[in-house]
């Protein structure tokens, strides 16, 4: 018989470690500790699947912050596990998925739950109860990856570039809030349908880190009008970058200017001496995944592909 229970404060280490020690491990329990502080997570929505006395399911929940100086909490799961070889696995992720459920606070609107290909081996497993508990696909990703060559730099012929550090974050901000008008990422809509598009663009400067003020771009036609702009940043992986976001105007589009956006994104992770840039692409945005493979970056190096999953409960 399956039991889910709640963890109690004195279980997060051992709760932490299923699935494998060490460093990884470590930073997780540091995570987790530091929501239970903030408010962000609590004991009892960190939830075990027992059988007997063996530990074979994890899952957590976290109420996160929307940002845009709203109060809206979004309620996400968070560091999903399952025992190999667990019999019934599915119902096993049910009951998980079951008691998070029950345990949100009242009001809570939605439930999200991210499932990530090139992580997890018992994908098929995980999807199969989230669609069968009544979650939906919000959105697909497809990642992405581009190695550089070591050729010389294409030229970007139409387009000069400003760095971020020159234009400074409130000028960046209102770029990006032009940029992504009609936007086809289904993520984006979302969040700029809850904050409006200047507070998007104020709320992306968050995602800036150290020495991307260099590698964040606006483009501008020879005449000086802006174009589009391409926000490269450090990864959390050695020797690589990310594209944090990338538009063109509105009234620029079709041009071809995003295939000299992707270029200038090359040569700024060559100048700051990142070898890999690895990204993903909302997989109903047609002509974005069409342009990354224009520029050399292949789906098919990586198994990166995610799955985003929404329960509406409202």
């Amino acid at each position: 018989m399956v039991v889910i229970r709640s963890i109690a404060r004195s279980e997060l280490a051992a709760f932490a470690r299923l699935g494998g020690a060490g460093a990884s491990a470590d930073r997780l329990e540091t995570e987790l500790a530091e929501m239970w502080r903030s408010g962000e997570g609590r004991p009892e929505w960190c939830l075990l699947a027992e059988v007997g006395k063996l530990m074979v399911g994890r899952l957590a929940m976290a109420a996160l912050p929307v940002g845009c100086g709203l109060d809206t909490l979004e309620h996400r799961l968070v560091v999903p596990w399952l025992a190999d070889g667990t019999e019934d696995a599915e119902q096993v992720v049910r009951g998980l998925l079951e008691a998070s459920v029950a345990a949100l606070p009242p009001g809570a609107q939605t439930l999200d739950a991210r499932l990530n290909a090139e992580l997890r081996p018992d994908l098929a497993i995980w999807r199969g109860a989230l669609e069968s508990s009544g979650f939906t696909v919000f959105q697909e990703k497809q990642g992405f990856l581009w190695t550089d060559d070591q050729h010389p730099p294409s030229p970007t012929p139409r387009l000069r570039f400003r760095t971020l550090a020159e234009v400074g974050g409130d000028a960046y901000a209102a770029a990006m809030a032009r940029g992504i008008a009609g936007t086809l990422d289904r993520n984006d809509r979302h969040y700029v349908g809850l904050c409006g598009p200047d507070g998007w663009g104020r709320e992306m400067l968050g995602y800036l880190g150290p020495g991307d003020d260099t590698s964040w771009l606006l483009a501008d036609d020879p005449g000086g009008s802006l174009v589009g702009y391409v926000a490269l940043s450090a990864f959390d992986e050695p020797d690589t970058a990310t594209v944090i976001h990338i538009g063109v105007l509105p009234e620029c589009r079709g041009r071809g200017y995003i295939d000299e956006l992707l270029t200038a994104a090359a040569r700024a992770a060559r100048a700051r001496g990142l070898r890999h840039i690895f990204s993903d692409v909302d997989t109903e945005n047609g002509p974005m995944l069409a342009a990354m493979r224009r520029a050399g970056h292949d789906p098919d190096a990586r198994g990166w592909h995610i799955w985003h999953y929404r329960l509406s409960l409202g």
